[in-house]
C-alpha cells in the first residue's frame, strides 16, 4: 500500500511538472512575442519617421537645385550672347538676339543673391546614437510585471526578524524571538521567503 501510494504521488508529480513546464513554455512563447511586436512596431515607426524626415530635406535641396540649374542656364545664354555678338556679323546677331530675347524674357537678369545652397541634415540623434538605450526606456511600458506587492512568509524568518503588520516589510530586531521550530525556517541567516 505504501509503495502505491508513492508511486501514485510520484506520478502525479511527473504530471504537474509536465503541465507546469507547458504552460511556462507557453508564457515565454507569449512575452517574447510581445516584445517582438513592440520592437518591429518601433522599428517601423523610426524608419518611418525617418523617410518623412528625409523626404523633406531632399524636396527644398532638389528645389534648390532646380533654381541653381535655371541661374547656370541664365548665365550659360549670357555668355553665349556676348561671344555671338563678338564672332557674328552684326546684322545676323541683331536677328538671332530678337529670337533669343523672346524666348528668354524672363532670364535677362540673372539673381545670384536668390538661390542659396541648402545643407540641412537628419537628425542623427534620434536615429543613431543611444537608440537601444531609448526603445528599452520605451519598452518599459509594456514590461509585466511591473512593481507589485510583495508579501513576505512568517513561516520561513529568521527569529531575529519583525514584520510590519501587512507583511510587506522587515526589520531586523535585538532579540532572538521563541518562535515554533519548523523546517521552512531560516535558522543560520537572518533572511525570509516572499511571495
Amino acid at each position: 500500500k505504501y509503495i502505491t501510494e508513492l508511486q501514485l504521488k510520484q506520478e502525479g508529480k511527473i504530471s504537474y511538472i509536465q503541465d507546469k513546464t507547458q504552460s511556462l513554455e507557453q508564457n515565454i512563447t507569449t512575452e517574447f512575442a510581445r516584445l517582438y511586436q513592440f520592437l518591429q512596431d518601433k522599428e517601423k515607426q523610426l524608419i518611418q519617421q525617418l523617410n518623412e524626415e528625409s523626404k523633406g530635406i531632399l524636396e527644398k535641396m532638389k528645389k534648390s537645385l532646380t533654381e541653381i540649374q535655371k541661374m547656370a542656364d541664365a548665365i550659360q545664354r549670357q555668355i553665349d550672347i556676348h561671344s555671338t555678338l563678338r564672332q557674328e556679323d552684326p546684322l545676323h546677331f541683331l536677328s538671332s538676339l530678337k529670337n533669343e530675347t523672346e524666348r528668354n524674357k524672363d532670364s535677362q537678369e540673372v539673381n545670384t543673391d536668390a538661390v542659396t545652397l541648402i545643407s540641412d541634415d537628419l537628425t542623427l540623434g534620434v536615429y543613431k546614437g543611444p537608440l537601444q538605450c531609448k526603445v528599452w526606456k520605451e519598452m518599459l511600458s509594456i514590461l509585466n510585471p511591473g512593481v507589485s506587492r510583495l508579501s513576505l512568509d512568517p513561516n520561513t524568518a529568521h527569529s531575529k526578524l519583525i514584520f510590519s503588520e501587512d507583511l510587506t516589510s522587515i526589520r531586523r530586531g535585538d532579540k532572538w524571538k521563541q518562535l515554533p521550530d519548523i523546517p521552512e525556517r531560516f535558522d543560520k541567516k537572518e533572511c525570509v521567503l516572499g511571495s
